[in-house]
């Protein structure tokens, strides 16, 4: 099973990795064919990172099935230690993403203006997107806390 969790992280990891450049750079092209007014600029881009969301989500989806299967196995062998670290893994990589992106912004997770968008916010909601792709490290390397399936158990019997 841990060959199989490892499949699935190592084929999911560079897809979310492509679904996430996706968000990022459906977010940084707001000015492909004309740029919004000011005050329309936080409204544009959250609407650009709502359409890019959902193909952020599907390729994300063999990575959150082998966070799955991890942590039933977890959970059958008993390792509550490690099912609880593991558990977490997805939501502190969100809240470490949303930590960093609110602080190189000021404060503002969207920007308002135009010069609060030239001052580098699409490289901070860039390096934020980044930070996401802690969790499927983070379930790779849960996999070698992973016992092997014991040799089935052969009884002799006594002659």
């Amino acid at each position: 099973m841990r060959r199989g969790i490892r499949f699935l992280v190592l084929l999911g990891a560079p897809l979310l990795a492509l679904g996430l450049g996706f968000v990022a750079l459906d977010a940084a092209s707001i000015c492909f064919d004309n740029c919004p007014p000011e005050s329309d600029l936080a409204a544009t881009i959250a609407a650009r990172i709502g359409d890019g969301a959902p193909i952020a989500v599907i390729c994300a989806v063999p990575v959150a099935l082998a966070w799955i299967i991890c942590l039933v196995q977890f959970a059958r062998a008993g390792h509550w230690g490690a099912l609880a670290t593991l558990a977490l893994t997805l939501p502190v990589a969100a809240l470490l993403s949303l930590f960093v992106l609110y602080a190189t912004t000021n404060g503002h997770l969207l920007p308002t203006t135009w010069s609060e968008h030239n001052v580098g916010w699409d490289g901070a909601f860039q390096r934020s997107l980044a930070l996401v792709l802690l969790w499927p490290i983070a379930i790779f390397v849960a996999t070698f806390a992973l016992h092997r399936d014991p040799a089935p158990v052969t009884r002799r019997h006594a002659v």
